[in-house]
């Protein structure tokens, strides 16, 4: 038979921080995770310190009642402000 599995070979990770803490700071790591996606949300913070060239520069919010000020009331972001492709239903139509 082969080696039993134990609880000893699980590495359990604790954080004494909230979880809403954790995911606020997971989330300023957004777009590193949209860019690697299959990297844990606790190496982010590495993935950004080694591509500080690509990170450091793109802009980004200070605020996330501007973000969500901004998508409400201003009329040039929205939910389909940022599609890059044309749909051919909407052309053919016109």
């Amino acid at each position: 038979m082969g080696n039993r599995v134990t609880r000893g070979d699980f590495e359990w990770v604790y954080t004494e921080q909230p979880h809403t803490q954790r995911r606020r700071e997971i989330l300023g790591y957004h777009m590193e995770h949209h860019d690697f996606p299959s990297i844990p949300g606790c190496k982010l913070p590495m993935v950004k310190k080694i591509a500080a060239e690509y990170y450091d520069n793109l802009p980004q919010h200070q605020s996330w009642v501007r973000v969500l000020w901004d998508f409400v009331f201003d009329d040039t972001i929205g939910p389909y402000s940022r599609i890059k492709r044309i749909c051919k239903l909407a052309t053919e139509n016109q």
